[in-house]
């Protein structure tokens, strides 16, 4: 889950001039890979489980007669922590954990797991909830009007997109709807020399290569600033105006005249618009939802060319239909 940007103020400098984050601040150490390391204008995770660290899950927990039980190793401070509960584990010192690995009957339990899940939450859900479509129309005087409409009232689903996360791939840039990020400006030394940071931005600090898989495996793709979260799930609800359909019955008078029972003329247009968008600012079709062409770069499709297709097409016809 998303709390907010870092700004500078939650960061001070150690005695080797590395910036470090002050105490009191949940350390996201554990999600960092390669040269990537969290700063100012970076994502700043929720801590859920109050143990002072991001994490899937922690390592060593156990599980001996319905209970769980981590060391105090696994979490930041842990001597201070012995006999409290993280989530649903207790804090134990290390003979007691030497212990309870010991027991025939302690079992491990895996990270990522529904009794170890560290700040993993559940967020959005990518089924279509709530599928409508109703039709408006009428006659009168030979004149026909149908309108249909269909929607999904809520959809809400994590995806890696590079139309949804800037730069998801190392070799792609930036579109036009991610203009509005955090700015880190870089001075001739390479060094660092101001930051623009602000939580109305749209995206946190450009890094690339931010839509492959980070360091937590049991989430999906996603890492840096862009593990799966609240704050860049797609909202992928719409009404859209499908189909509108205009015709026109020739009076009986004139086509029995022609030997024919039945004319009518009518104009007909399919995927007119968006009355409602979600994923609008993606620039995105929700109703197209996956990817076309190849892996790019060693990305599936589906992950950063998610969304990268030829959109439903707008089309137009007309016709006589005739009945003899």
């Amino acid at each position: 889950e998303t709390d907010r940007y870092f700004t500078k103020d939650d960061f001070t400098t150690d005695e080797n001039g590395k910036m470090v984050l002050k105490p009191g601040l949940a350390s996201q150490t554990g999600l960092e890979q390669g040269t990537f390391h969290y700063g100012p204008g970076d994502i700043k995770y929720c801590d859920l489980d109050g143990d002072g660290q991001i994490t899937g899950g922690l390592n060593g927990m156990y599980e001996l007669d319905g209970k769980y039980y981590i060391p105090v190793t696994a979490i930041p401070d842990g001597d201070k922590k012995i006999g409290q509960y993280i989530g649903n584990a207790l804090v134990v010192d290390d003979p007691t954990y030497a212990e309870i690995k010991k027991n025939k009957n302690a079992n491990t339990v895996a990270t990522g797991s529904v009794h170890n899940h560290g700040d993993i939450k559940k967020i959005g859900n990518s089924l279509p909830q709530f599928e409508y479509g109703f039709h408006v129309g009428g006659a009168w005087k030979g004149l026909d009007l149908d309108i249909f409409f269909q929607g999904v009232g809520k959809r809400d689903m994590w995806a890696t997109g590079s139309t949804i996360i800037p730069m998801a791939q190392s070799a792609l840039g930036t579109f036009t709807n991610m203009s509005s990020y955090n700015h880190v400006t870089y001075g001739a030394d390479g060094k660092i020399t101001d930051y623009q940071i602000s939580e109305s931005n749209t995206y946190p600090r450009m890094y690339s290569g931010a839509g492959g898989a980070g360091a937590v495996g049991s989430i999906g793709n996603g890492r840096y600033n862009f593990y799966p979260q609240s704050r860049y799930l797609m909202n992928m609800s719409y009404l859209r105006l499908k189909n509108i359909t205009f015709g026109y019955t020739l009076p009986v008078e004139l086509t029995r005249k022609a030997l024919i029972q039945k004319a009518r003329i009518y104009f007909s247009a399919d995927n007119v618009c968006f009355l409602h968008n979600g994923a609008g600012k993606y620039q995105l079709d929700p109703e197209m939802s996956t990817a076309s062409g190849s892996s790019v770069q060693g990305y599936n499709d589906g992950i950063g060319t998610f969304g990268r297709t030829i959109p439903l097409q707008r089309t137009f016809s007309f016709g006589v239909q005739v009945t003899l």
